[in-house]
Parts: structure tokens; sequence; C-alpha cells
């Protein structure tokens, strides 16, 4: 509903930019050193522009729009093995797959085509 949707839009990118905030002071989320916080967040972050910005209609901004958490999460990407684990293209297959209510016609985006090298 309009009004669930309304609630939970506002309180993703309240949340996202408390993280901005943060990663504006500090390099990872709880200060100096990597954490699991980081690492729990990182999986949402990647998928965030592909699929959760069009599949789930979360698109006031995207996450390229922030320049803390961009910059925080391409050093995660960077990081040896993490991108070997990211697969953009499987995660839009995944979102926009056929659904009767959501994507009836299981057509997948092209876009975007987003450089996460650092």
């Amino acid at each position: 509903a309009q009004e669930a949707y309304d609630k939970a839009v506002t309180q993703i990118f309240a949340t996202l930019d408390r993280i901005e905030a943060q990663l504006g002071k500090t390099k990872w989320l709880c200060g100096v050193d990597f954490t699991e916080a980081d690492l729990r967040l990182f999986p949402t972050l990647a998928r965030f522009d592909v699929a959760y910005h069009y599949a789930f209609k979360c698109n006031i901004h995207r996450l390229i729009d922030y320049p803390n958490l961009w910059l925080y999460a391409r050093r995660i990407y960077a990081m040896p093995g993490i991108a070997d684990t990211v697969k953009f293209d499987i995660y839009k297959q995944g979102y926009f797959s056929p659904s009767e209510l959501r994507n009836p016609l299981g057509i997948v985006p092209a876009g975007p085509r987003i450089d996460w090298n650092l």
C-alpha cells in the first residue's frame, strides 16, 4: 500500500543519510577498524543501485549519490576476494525474475552500468 511504502522508503533513506554522515567522520561504520557491521552492510549496498532502486522503488537517491557511502562501498569491493563474490547480473535476474505481480513480462533491465573500481 502507498502508506506502507511511504513510511518504509522514508526510513530507508533516513538510515542511508545517517550512515553517510557517519562515514564522513570515520573510515568504517564503527570507527577505525573494519568490522562485521561493515561486512554485513556490503551485500545490501552492492545490490542497491542494480536492484533495490528499481525493484523496490527505493529511488529517492542512488548509492552513487552518497559520496562517503559510495567511496566506502567501493573500498570494500576493492578488498582481496570481495569483487569475485559480487554478481550484479545475477542480482538483477533474481530481483527481476518473472512474477505475475512484480514483473509479469520478466524483463531484466540492461543497466545501470556502474564502475565499482576505485
